[in-house]
């Protein structure tokens, strides 16, 4: 019923996610989830494709290298932060992520029961 009732937000985002750039509709990434058995997470892709991962890596390194004893990522001040204007992402990409509407498709997971 919740991906019925959201299916005009999928729509709308899914035409927005072509016109601004080429790529899937979807990002797939693997991870693990209850008892250890990993599941397909899908969101929608925020980013463009075959993008150069150093300056994330480099900026991540760098968080880690800095991250003080106190910072042990707690609500108020979590680990890693993300990217501040990172480039890899698109316009539409920067809108779906500040509102988590990137997120809608894990719902396909939560109707699967995964």
């Amino acid at each position: 019923m919740i991906i019925i009732g959201s299916a005009p937000i999928w729509a709308t985002v899914m035409i927005m996610l072509k016109l601004d750039s080429k790529g899937p509709l979807f990002y797939l990434q693997e991870r693990v989830g209850m008892d250890g058995r990993p599941f397909g997470m899908y969101k929608f892709r925020s980013m463009y494709i075959n993008q150069d991962v150093s300056k994330h890596r480099e900026i991540m390194a760098a968080a880690i290298k800095n991250a003080s004893a106190a910072n042990q990522g707690d609500d108020d001040r979590p680990v890693f932060g993300k990217v501040k204007d990172d480039p890899r992402i698109t316009r539409v990409g920067r809108f779906i992520r500040k509102y988590s509407i990137d997120e809608l498709p894990q719902l396909i997971n939560v109707v699967r029961g995964k």
